[in-house]
């Protein structure tokens, strides 16, 4: 997904009390890049950042706790593309198998939380090149991290 085509479709979601998710093992590459973006992204205004890492079922109750408008998971997803490359979807155009680092689907996760919060839930999920243990971030998902930051960053200018 291109920048600016990104950047529009998260200005119109973005809106009331957002959540964000970052999913991932830090330890593995690329599958980092969840938590890597909400650590970049937990100080501006108007998001709620969690670092979840690879047990977000553990934030089920702070999630909830939130009463979010929208709910952003970050996280790495085989969509079958190339590196780095960035995907803005709903729960219901994944299949689990594009998560492969959790001890319980994304899947389940937000079934379950569709019981408590609102239905406005995306996944933002960004193509990992290597996330095998001891691997750092890739130069295409390191580059991927820049553009949405910078992305998030203006939206948060923005909606002050």
């Amino acid at each position: 997904m291109i920048e600016h085509e990104l950047k529009g479709d998260l200005k119109k979601i973005l809106n009331g009390k957002v959540v964000i998710l970052g999913i991932g093992n830090p330890l593995k590459g690329d599958d980092a890049v969840g938590t890597e973006l909400v650590d970049r992204i937990k100080n501006l205004n108007n998001f709620d950042c969690i670092k979840c890492e690879i047990h977000p079922e553990n934030y089920t109750q702070e999630i909830i706790s939130k009463k979010p408008d929208t709910l952003i998971i970050i996280d790495a997803v085989n969509i079958n593309g190339n590196p780095g490359d960035v995907v803005l979807l709903k729960p219901k155009q994944l299949k689990d198998e594009c998560f492969d680092s959790h001890r319980i689907p994304v899947s389940v996760l937000i079934k379950y939380l569709k019981n408590y919060i609102n239905d406005n839930i995306y996944i933002l999920g960004i193509q990992p090149k290597i996330i095998s243990y001891g691997s750092y971030l890739s130069k295409e998902v390191s580059e991927s991290i820049d553009i949405l930051e910078k992305i998030f960053t203006d939206i948060s200018k923005i909606k002050n």
